[in-house]
């Protein structure tokens, strides 16, 4: 569950410092690209809400200015929205390969247990007697 908020975390839970430190860095810049870009994408539905709220066929000069606005807006955090975009194909990356390497260490853990298992129930057969 870890992995799914914060991609790495997991692994430094399983004591796998260098993938999941990596991994945690990578996730942790997603996030701070995507959390910016989200608060301005909500200023921007808020601004289009806005816009339209209440407008009746008199108010089109008011909603040439609003629109006006909301170009404005979009234009100067332009870079901020790209930015964004690449956090969050940052973040999916992230979480896909922290979700592959989990799986892999407890596949290789299962796979040691099994051994482990394996070993511990082969039968010894008894000693032969020599007496005969």
């Amino acid at each position: 569950m870890a992995n799914m908020m914060v991609p790495g975390v997991g692994l430094l839970i399983l004591k796998r410092w260098t993938k999941g430190g990596i991994l945690t860095l990578f996730s942790l810049v997603a996030w701070g690209l995507v959390i910016p870009a989200l608060i301005l994408i909500f200023q921007i539905l808020a601004s289009v809400s806005g816009m339209y709220e209440g407008a009746h066929a008199e108010e089109f000069e008011s909603l040439g200015e609003d629109s006006k606005h909301l170009k404005i807006l979009i234009k100067n955090h332009l870079l901020q929205l790209v930015l964004g975009i690449v956090g969050l194909i940052i973040l999916k990356v992230t979480v896909i390969w922290s979700q592959l390497a989990t799986a892999q260490v407890f596949k290789v853990e299962k796979a040691a247990e099994a051994q482990e298992t394996a070993a511990a129930s082969v039968e010894v057969p008894p000693p032969l007697d020599s007496s005969n």
